[in-house]
C-alpha cells in the first residue's frame, strides 16, 4: 500500500514538473510579489503581455496543484495532501490578488 502510494505521488509530481514548466516560465518570489501589492497607482497597463501571461499560467498551476492534492488527499485519506492543498490554495489566493490589482479580475 505504501509503495502504490509513493509510486502514485512520484507519478503525479513527475507530471506536474514536466507538464507545468518550460524555459521560458517565469516564477514570481514572494519578495517580488511584496514589491508589486507595495506600488501605489499601478494598472493593467504598468504589466507587459508575458508578465500578464506569466500571472495566468502560475494561477492555472496552482489550481491545478490545488485539485490534484484534493484528489490524493480524498483518495488516500492521508492528511499531508490536505495540508498541501491548503497551501496550493493559498499561493492561488495570491496570484488572483496580483491579477486583480492590475485589472483583471478573477474571482
Amino acid at each position: 500500500m505504501k509503495t502504490i502510494m509513493l509510486t502514485s505521488f512520484g507519478s503525479i509530481l513527475l507530471a506536474l514538473s514536466v507538464l507545468g514548466c518550460n524555459s521560458e516560465t517565469s516564477v514570481v518570489s514572494s519578495e517580488a510579489e511584496a514589491s508589486l501589492l507595495k506600488r501605489p497607482g499601478t494598472e493593467l497597463s504598468s504589466l507587459s503581455q508575458e508578465e500578464i501571461n506569466g500571472l495566468v499560467h502560475m494561477r492555472i498551476e496552482e489550481k491545478l496543484a490545488r485539485d490534484v492534492y484534493t484528489v490524493l488527499g480524498a483518495k488516500w485519506n492521508a492528511r499531508v495532501f490536505l495540508n498541501i492543498k491548503l497551501s496550493e490554495q493559498t499561493h492561488m489566493e495570491a496570484v488572483r490578488r496580483l491579477l486583480n490589482k492590475y485589472g483583471m479580475k478573477i474571482h
